[in-house]
């Protein structure tokens, strides 16, 4: 480099190590596909080439070149309208699948090969169905006929359920051997009485299964949440009470069940749920054991202010253990931290 004062010509010795970082700031050059990068620490400066690289501009339709190192924007191109990559040879997309699209540049095909594939939901109206006495109805929907997922409306309408009239008897004339049956007021079938009483034996049984394995789970990690050495009575208070909640809840669901088949869906919804209340408890465990950690470090450096520190602890306990969710107790610890700080700092 040149002196702008001396004239004299001397060479810049370019070190870098943990104490010494290059910045450097760039100028793109789009006509020599080049860009010159200086470092604003030490000055010194140097030509690259550009690699360029394809950038997906959203759902504006277009896309970008841009290199890779100094962003700067070489060409923006349309894309094509898209080809279908997964039609049979009717030239239909199989039922069980999503309408998967190829696309490429439409501007500079010769010179650009950008391309980007998708997949499109083939959204379906599905007419309201009627629930009957034995199968489960919907509400109008709107959804997706590959991947089955809802988009709008579709509500399950549960099975009806019979309602039956009094008992009839009849008599066969050649045996002499009685058959006692009901007829549903709703859909008129006949069934034998027998059987009808048969089949709602086995059902309360699957209930009263059901129930006992709920039960038995609730209490295995009411265990867990009353452990002595958990870090917070309010937690575990927190925990139970929800605990308590889903057994409540899911047991009436259980016994309204009007098959086993349905009794068995509650059941493993509900499990899932306590699943999710556990994994909750437990990062309300691990945040509050940080918590008492930081306060802990606090009261050593500033013991005057352990009253409002304690206070201050006891408020983020709290509120840790009151969260609904995992986003909500790191948002917890971090204001309890945040409190605590700020009166060590005023101290």
């Amino acid at each position: 480099m040149t002196c702008s004062v001396c004239g004299d010509v001397y060479k810049i010795i370019v070190r870098e190590d943990e104490n010494f970082k290059h910045d450097f700031t760039y100028i793109y050059d789009q006509a020599t596909d080049t860009h010159i990068k200086t470092c604003k620490v030490c000055g010194l400066a140097e030509t690259e080439k550009c690699e360029y690289e394809v950038m997906n501009d959203g759902d504006t339709g277009t896309h970008s070149i841009v290199c890779k190192v100094c962003k700067g924007v070489k060409a923006v191109h349309k894309w094509s309208e898209g080809t279908i990559t997964n039609q049979n040879s009717q030239g239909d997309v199989p039922a069980s699948e999503h309408i998967k699209k190829e696309y490429t540049c439409a501007d500079d095909p010769e010179h650009c090969d950008a391309k980007k594939t998708t997949e499109e939901h083939r959204w379906a109206q599905m007419p309201e169905k009627e629930a009957t006495c034995t199968e489960a109805g919907h509400k109008w929907g709107l959804i997706c006929l590959a991947c089955k997922e809802v988009k709008k409306g579709y509500e399950t309408i549960p099975a009806l359920g019979h309602i039956f009239n009094e008992t009839s008897a009849s008599m066969n004339r050649t045996d002499g051997t009685i058959t006692r049956t009901r007829t549903c007021n709703r859909c008129n079938q006949t069934f034998d009485v027998e059987l009808l009483d048969k089949e709602e034996q086995e059902l309360n049984k699957e209930k009263e299964k059901c129930n006992k394995t709920l039960e038995t789970q609730c209490e295995e990690k009411e265990k867990v949440c009353t452990d002595e050495e958990r870090a917070s009575r309010d937690n575990m208070n927190w925990t139970k009470a929800k605990l308590e909640e889903i057994n409540k809840k899911s047991e009436e669901a259980i016994n309204n069940a009007k098959s086993k088949e349905e009794a068995e869906k509650i059941l493993k919804e509900a499990q899932v749920e306590i699943e999710d209340l556990m994994k909750l408890f437990e990062a309300k465990d691990t945040a509050i054991l940080d918590l008492h950690s930081y306060f802990s470090q606090l009261i050593k450096e500033y013991p005057t202010e352990i009253p409002s520190l304690t206070m201050l602890f006891f408020e983020g306990d709290k509120n840790i253990s009151n969260a609904e969710d995992e986003n909500a107790v790191q948002l917890a610890l971090e204001q309890a931290k945040v409190k605590m700080s700020a009166v060590a700092i005023t101290e």
